[in-house]
């Protein structure tokens, strides 16, 4: 390898090698994600983020290809060690007869002896995976068109509304906390079904995406134009549940998600 990119330029991981001078991989990433390259490594910024897995930065890009890929495996975040914070999207491979074998499926690579999430704490190996599986929170009367799900995560207070695929709450919300915020990102679906600017031209979904979610997530990520409870895009989604729940509204509702 010294042969062709020059001593120390060239760097090999589990899946993929790429040439530090330029922060490219050499061959193509096997789990695409269509807001980047597949030769992009690292989140496109090698300096603040290590990724030796090619795991993802977000709970909402983890969601969004998974969702986007079936809808199957498990959306799960590191807890500790040098991958804390990163999410990953896994799923258990079915032998003949339906037994689980082993191995995992990270997107196209099959992963036969799967150490993603361990690490050597104290002389241990301590398992940090979130457990189990997304909880079904859908109700066709009180939110119908769209199924809304919540993981296990006790400490992600995010939530993102995906038209097509479905609202996404992190596991931090409970009792009412958890209702406001259901009510907060139909209103999202609701804008996005409604609204007139979004459906003028019969692309509601193509609009609400680059109208309404690139703002609203470059916002929540950056803080760029204000408080994100504040920001404009929200602003609609909670007037938007307003007039959808009327006097159903949680009581505390407008403290968090104020109508201007």
């Amino acid at each position: 390898i010294d042969e062709i990119s020059g001593t120390g330029n060239h760097n090999t991981a589990t899946f993929w090698e790429y040439d530090g001078r330029f922060g490219r991989r050499w061959n193509i990433d096997p789990v695409v994600k269509p807001w980047e390259s597949l030769y992009a490594i690292n989140g496109d910024n090698p300096i603040f983020y290590t990724d030796p897995n090619g795991d993802f930065k977000t709970w909402f890009s983890a969601q969004l290809y998974k969702y986007s890929h079936g809808g199957r495996g498990h959306v799960s975040k590191a807890n500790s060690g040098i991958h804390k914070g990163e999410w990953s999207v896994s799923q258990k491979v079915h032998r003949e007869g339906g037994a689980e074998g082993n191995e995992n499926r990270i997107g196209d690579v099959l992963i036969v002896q799967q150490v993603r999430w361990s690490w050597w704490q104290g002389g241990k190996t301590k398992n940090t995976q979130s457990k189990g599986g997304d909880r079904n929170l859908s109700d066709p009367k009180q939110y119908p068109g769209i199924s809304i799900y919540q993981n296990n995560d006790k400490s992600d207070m995010t939530a993102v509304t995906l038209p097509g695929f479905g609202i996404y709450i992190g596991g931090g919300y409970s009792g009412r906390s958890l209702t406001r915020v259901m009510q907060h990102e139909y209103g999202h679906y609701l804008d996005y079904r409604f609204s007139p600017d979004l459906n003028y031209n019969g692309q509601g979904f193509t609009n609400f995406y680059l109208m309404i979610g690139v703002p609203s997530l470059f916002n929540a990520t950056t803080g760029i134009g204000g408080v994100h409870p504040s920001y404009w895009t929200e602003i609609r989604a909670n007037q938007w549940a307003q007039i959808w729940f009327g006097k159903n509204l949680d009581a505390d509702f407008l403290k968090e998600y104020p109508l201007k």
